[in-house]
Parts: C-alpha cells; sequence; structure tokens
C-alpha cells in the first residue's frame, strides 16, 4: 500500500473510532435519562437500551474485523461497517426520541392521596346514586 492510502486508512479509522465513541456516548446519556424515569417506564426502556448495546458491539466487532483486514478486503468491511454504524444512529435516533416524547407522570405524594380520597369520593356517590335509585325502583 502507498503512503497516501496507509493515511487515508488511518485518517478513517481516526474518524470512525470518534463517530463510534459519539454514539457509545449518546446511548449512555439516554441510559441516565431512563434511570431517572417512573419504575413502571424502565423496564421498556431498559429492553430498548439493551438492543442498542447489543447493536453497538456488532459494529464495534465489525469496526476490528476491518482494522485486521488488508487490502480490497478492508474496502469490502468498510461498506459494510458504514451500514452498521448509520443504522445504529438511525436506531438510537428513534429510540431517542421515543423515549423523550413518552408520556410521564410525575406526580407528588400529596397530588397522589388527594387523588385517592377525591376518587374514593366520586365512587361513594356514584354507589350511593346507583343504590338509591335500584331502592325507589324496588
Amino acid at each position: 500500500m502507498n503512503n497516501v492510502a496507509v493515511e487515508t486508512r488511518e485518517l478513517y479509522e481516526k474518524t470512525m473510532e470518534a463517530r463510534l465513541a459519539h454514539l457509545g456516548a449518546r446511548i449512555d446519556r439516554l441510559q441516565e435519562e431512563v434511570e431517572n424515569t417512573g419504575a413502571t417506564t424502565k423496564v421498556e426502556f431498559y429492553k430498548w437500551i439493551e438492543d442498542l448495546r447489543d447493536q453497538q458491539v456488532q459494529v464495534r466487532n465489525k469496526f476490528r474485523e476491518m482494522n485486521n483486514a488488508g487490502g480490497e478486503i478492508w474496502l469490502d468491511l468498510k461498506t459494510g461497517l458504514e451500514n452498521s454504524a448509520r443504522d445504529l444512529k438511525e436506531a438510537l435516533d428513534k429510540i431517542g426520541t421515543k423515549i423523550k416524547n413518552f408520556p410521564r407522570f410525575n406526580i407528588s405524594p400529596t397530588a397522589k392521596w388527594i387523588g385517592l380520597i377525591l376518587g374514593g369520593v366520586m365512587a361513594g356517590y356514584f354507589i350511593s346514586r346507583f343504590v338509591h335509585k335500584n331502592r325507589k325502583s324496588a
């Protein structure tokens, strides 16, 4: 290989390493965001994060394989790596949007109690109306 090809390959590998590090950092930030959500939503979110991590491992493995390859094989592996990195970014964008747009209900303990009390009052009202109505018809 000539010097230009070696320099181009080294530059590409450094650029791809930085790109993969950036994607990994984005996954880390999403995971931190998930850890700050309610317990009921975490299970689904963790599944999504786990899928992203699996995809990240596959991309990293392709990157290592490309680094160890030579000649024309390197170019073929580069194309596959590009596609895998693009797919990871698209999945990350999609899941990130889902997590950010997922409804969150951060209700204070006081508001929960008020809701329970009002719910009980309303249930009592409707039950008494139902019982009262049935007594009239009997």
